[in-house]
């Protein structure tokens, strides 16, 4: 037995082994300890009935057993998965960034680009566009 889950009574603890079952008793202050640390997501339940959890000032933690028996369920809740809705934010995004028909151009700095220096013309001299045709 691990001795992760300790049922104490009047009479004393007892182990409970791996089938999971509380026996019968007519002992209502029975509790159940579970070796794991404190967590809200851990649901104990006995024959289909939710433990009420106690408070402890010990590293363990507490459920109020009562006079229930049958079936020990013992469960870790799931962490709602967050970060999926991250990552569609992501996404998203980048797709919107891939898109060409969101970015704006710059139409005017098309026009400066036409009037640059030629390669191998002096550099302060700029031809205005019809005048390189021409010359041609």
């Amino acid at each position: 037995d691990s001795g992760y889950l300790t049922l104490w009574d009047a009479q004393g603890k007892q182990e409970l082994g791996a089938d999971l079952a509380v026996p019968a008793s007519d002992d209502a202050s029975r509790v159940l300890y579970l070796a794991q640390p404190d967590d809200p997501r851990w649901q104990v339940s006995v024959g289909g009935q939710t433990l009420e959890k106690l408070g402890s000032a010990t590293p363990e933690q507490r459920y109020g057993v009562g006079m229930a028996s049958g079936e020990l369920s013992v469960v870790l809740r799931p962490e709602p998965q967050n970060w999926a809705w991250v990552q569609l934010v992501g996404l998203l995004f980048l797709i919107g960034l891939a898109l060409p028909g969101l970015q704006k151009r710059n139409t005017a700095s098309v026009g400066r680009r036409l009037n640059r220096p030629l390669p191998g013309n002096d550099e302060n001299e700029v031809l205005p566009r019809r005048a390189l045709e021409v010359a041609e």
